[in-house]
């Protein structure tokens, strides 16, 4: 059986989206209501987790990378207590205007994570809140849902650059589409 990937954002699937404002501690991070649900359907699946996230706060001096450490470690143990497992997390750490490859839209997390684990993005999906979300993911080949718990919830369909393959109320829903269709890219 081939193994089956899958990649999330973090801030506005996993995580409550805080607009204008950086998730900068362990004590900011709340959860979106079902998504360590959606983290244990995943792993019960078989199903590897890999979150793709910008975190410019780092880059911008808002944030210390110790302190993006210690975020990643408690969602890590969170989703472990909750019976699932993210396998790996990707950052962008660069500032906006850094011009790097690997801040969403740009592809290069996606591109890093399926070289590093030998799979084919294009065989997977990648669950974002933003657009530049659902670009990184047509960028990289994957399949796209759009979740309306973050970012894009804010702007309205006609002003988005890139059309998600679906749209989903949140990361549970979300999850439930990717399981029900059993992955039939793979």
């Amino acid at each position: 059986m081939t193994k089956k990937y899958i990649f999330l954002d973090r801030d506005g699937v996993i995580f409550k989206y805080r607009q204008n404002r950086y998730v900068n501690c362990v004590d900011d991070i709340e959860y979106i209501d079902g998504s360590l649900l959606a983290l244990k359907k995943l792993h019960s699946a078989g199903v590897s987790v890999i979150v793709i996230s910008n975190q410019a706060g780092v880059g911008k001096g808002l944030m210390m990378t110790e302190a993006l450490s210690k975020i990643t470690e408690r969602m890590l143990d969170d989703a472990a207590k909750a019976g699932g497992e993210i396998l790996d997390v990707f950052y962008c750490t660069h500032n906006v205007d850094e011009n790097c490859d690997c801040r969403k839209p740009r592809p290069g997390l996606i591109f890093s994570a399926a070289k590093k684990y030998g799979f084919d993005p294009s065989k997977t999906y990648l669950i974002g809140d933003n657009i530049s979300d659902i670009e990184a993911g047509r960028n990289g080949g994957c399949k796209t849902i759009l979740v309306k718990t973050g970012n894009a919830a804010l702007k309205p369909s006609d002003e988005w650059t890139a059309k998600p393959d679906f749209i989903e109320p949140d990361l549970l829903s979300a999850v439930k589409r990717v399981l029900n269709e059993d992955f039939g890219l793979i």
